[in-house]
């Protein structure tokens, strides 16, 4: 028994007794089928994706701020250590992870932040970096 998967769109249309024209139709329209339903899967990500740097950006901010104070002195003094602490604050967010931070951070400060937990990296294909802890 022959695979169909093999046949040309002549043999089917032969073997089935539906015109060319119907048959090459109704490919298309599974064809747009599935790049609608890849094009929808990989726009969920992207939002998800975003929604996950987002919760990074806020937490490289607490951080930031956690690592600036060492006392409520002039607030351009806490901006101007807050900024020069986001390398170190960012540094720290990619050493022990979204997850664990925003675990440290809700512990540490008690913020509730929404977001659905993903792994960024194996989502998107960059590899397992494992959990890393402070």
């Amino acid at each position: 028994m022959n695979s169909v998967s093999n046949y040309t769109i002549e043999q089917i249309s032969k073997a089935t007794g539906t015109k060319i024209e119907s048959l090459m139709y109704w490919k298309e329209a599974r064809e747009k089928e599935m790049f609608d339903g890849f094009q929808k899967e990989a726009q969920e990500k992207l939002w998800k994706a975003e929604d996950y740097i987002a919760v990074a950006n806020i937490l490289i901010s607490v951080y930031a701020i956690k690592m600036s104070r060492k006392s409520r002195e002039h607030t351009k003094d806490l901006i101007q250590r807050m900024i020069s602490n986001m390398n170190p604050a960012r540094e720290y967010i990619e050493r022990v992870g979204i997850q664990k931070a925003y675990e440290y951070a809700k512990n540490d400060f008690g913020i509730e932040l929404e977001f659905d937990s993903i792994d960024i990296n194996k989502e998107f294909g960059f590899g397992d970096f494992g959990d890393k802890t402070k």
